[in-house]
């Protein structure tokens, strides 16, 4: 299955970094539940305006998607965000 990503950066700076992850919830051996990211698309730089990209996703069986989209600012400072 393919998933278009569209990141509008509303701001004046150019932010980097940008990880995109799916996020699957496993079961520990003690019973508790752990999220565990899998890295789907990274890239250095995220340009002001829109930004797209196309990302293939492979679902064996039915499932939430979760993900996460992660970049920092030119300062460094993480800005995090969750998709279903």
């Amino acid at each position: 299955m393919e998933i278009k990503f569209d990141i509008n950066n509303t701001g004046t700076m150019e932010m980097k970094d940008l990880v995109i992850s799916e996020v699957k919830t496993e079961i520990a051996e003690d019973g508790t539940e752990k999220l565990n990211p899998s890295e789907l698309y990274r890239t250095e730089t995220v340009p002001t305006g829109t930004f797209s990209t196309p990302i293939t996703v492979y679902v064996g069986q039915p499932r939430d998607l979760v993900f996460l989209v992660e970049m920092k600012d030119p300062a460094g400072n993480p800005y995090s965000y969750n998709t279903y």
